[in-house]
């Protein structure tokens, strides 16, 4: 359809696969009659595909890489959409004894080991 209205969206597998698009792009294309396409990669590739110039907007997160693409010149009004909380949560009586300083830094150390593995198969350069 020639006259159909649409920008182009990088965004991640991740966004993707946790059903927000399902949820707001029918609200948002009630509300502009623009059509939302969205192409659901790695954070380094949908970061690609804006340089390019492939896209007209990115949700991504990489906060470095973020800041980095705006101030190179890719983009403009980088803003905080969402963000993570990672909290080990149980009942207070603590029956895995997982309270204290020695288990939470044994779980950090994981959780960065993970997020470094994540991030270098995404194409993310990351420091933690």
């Amino acid at each position: 359809m020639a006259d159909e209205r649409f920008i182009t969206l990088s965004s991640t597998t991740s966004t993707q696969d946790s059903g927000l698009f399902g949820y707001i792009l029918p609200i948002f294309h009630a509300a502009t009659g623009i059509e939302v396409h969205v192409v659901a990669v790695g954070t380094g590739q949908a970061l690609a595909i804006g340089m390019r110039g492939d896209a007209d907007a990115l949700l991504v997160h990489d906060r470095l890489g973020e800041d980095k693409f705006v101030a190179e010149g890719y983009g403009i009004d980088r803003r905080d959409v969402m963000y993570n909380d990672f909290v080990i949560v149980g009942p207070s009586a603590d029956p895995a004894h997982i309270r204290g300083l020695e288990v939470v830094s044994r779980f950090t150390k994981a959780f960065k080991e993970a997020l470094l593995e994540a991030a270098e198969l995404a194409g993310i350069e990351i420091n933690c």
